[in-house]
């Protein structure tokens, strides 16, 4: 029978470690080369090795490349700045995709008209209070032509430059049309010899009484005659001096059936206050009747060119029916409020003054 060698149980317990010890360092070891061989997904974030097909199989197909998110920065429309800032115009290229923004287009300001500079021209010319220079430009401007709104505008600025230079006591320089006049005689013999009513330089002279003038005193003269052009479509009359437009007043016209003839018109008489009988129904307004059509003041119109020759009982006059300015409801004269025909009253001479009746 073998001896049985007795072991403490210290020696024992030492034995036992040892071998765990061996047994735990060969576990790791063995993982460790695992590991390093082929990998293992529960230790590691690589992807799992790639299994190699055997010989009598197909290899898989690669897999699609993963898409790039649109802002990815290998992409120059990413950036704030290249979405916000276009480029030049030569460096421009054709949208790619419809939610691009379009290229910028210049917009290019419209050259002004030699009438619509001659409009600012003429507007400087009167906030300086240069009166000559501003109603020869803006008259200028006036005849080239302008759209309607402009044409309003020069009219309009027109009326208050003749506020000063024509209808105030004072005469401006370069003024050719107005001079200063020492009086030598009666006040309508002067206002012959420069082809003028009297009444025009009495008002521009604030004289009260045209008899009571001192000889000798300065008075300012206007040198004419005024002639007028009545347009039939504008409802509008122009007052000239020459070829310089000085005043535009609204008119109304003859009704279709009765149209104001066109062509060219001398006065023949002026009169105020007149007695008027209707053509069509022979009833007599007498002077100063609330209901005479006339209005006041009566220019006698005698034809002498175009459709006006031979028409008679034409004129220009004042009316009782303002709402009528600006139509074409007369029986063929032309109709001004009373104001304003006072005023063309005063400035047309008899037998030297012509009204031009256009379309």
């Amino acid at each position: 029978m073998a001896r049985r060698t007795y072991e403490p149980a210290g020696s024992r317990r030492r034995t036992a470690r040892q071998w765990f010890l061996w047994i735990s360092l060969v576990v790791v070891v063995g993982l460790a080369v695992w590991q390093l061989t082929y990998g293992l997904p529960y230790l590691s974030s690589a992807q799992p090795p790639t299994a190699k097909p055997a010989p009598d199989q197909t290899p898989p197909a690669p897999a699609a490349p993963r898409p790039q998110p649109d802002n990815s920065p290998d992409d120059d429309t990413s950036s704030p700045a290249a979405a916000q800032t276009p480029l030049a115009p030569d460096q421009q290229s054709a949208p790619d995709d419809e939610n691009q923004n379009p290229p910028s287009v210049a917009v290019e300001t419209p050259t002004p008209t030699p009438a619509q500079v001659l409009l600012e021209e003429g507007r400087t010319a009167l906030a300086g209070l240069d009166y000559v220079t501003a109603r020869a430009k803006l008259s200028e401007a006036v005849a080239l032509g302008l759209d309607d709104p402009q044409d309003r505008q020069a009219r309009d600025l027109i009326n208050r430059a003749s506020d000063q230079w024509l209808f105030s006591p004072d005469v401006y320089a370069g003024d050719a049309f107005c001079k200063w006049h020492r009086v030598d005689g009666i006040l309508a013999s002067i206002a012959r010899q420069n082809v003028v009513p009297y009444q025009v330089l009495a008002r521009i002279n604030n004289i009260a009484d045209p008899s009571k003038i001192a000889a000798g005193k300065p008075i300012k003269v206007v040198r004419g005659p005024f002639r007028a052009v009545a347009d039939r479509r504008r409802f509008l009359m122009s007052l000239y001096l020459g070829d310089l437009l000085v005043r535009s007043y609204p008119i109304g016209v003859g009704a279709p059936d009765r149209h104001t003839p066109t062509g060219t018109w001398v006065v023949e008489k002026k009169l105020r206050d007149s007695q008027w009988t209707d053509p069509d129904t022979r009833k007599v307004y007498e002077p100063h009747d609330p209901q005479n059509p006339l209005g006041g003041r009566w220019i006698a119109l005698k034809g002498i060119e175009g459709e006006a020759v031979g028409k008679a009982s034409f004129g220009i006059h004042g009316t009782i029916e303002p709402e009528s300015i600006g139509t074409a409801s007369s029986r063929g004269c032309i109709r001004m409020r009373n104001d304003d025909v006072k005023e063309v009253f005063d400035l047309l001479v008899v037998a030297r003054s012509h009204v031009q009746v256009v379309n």
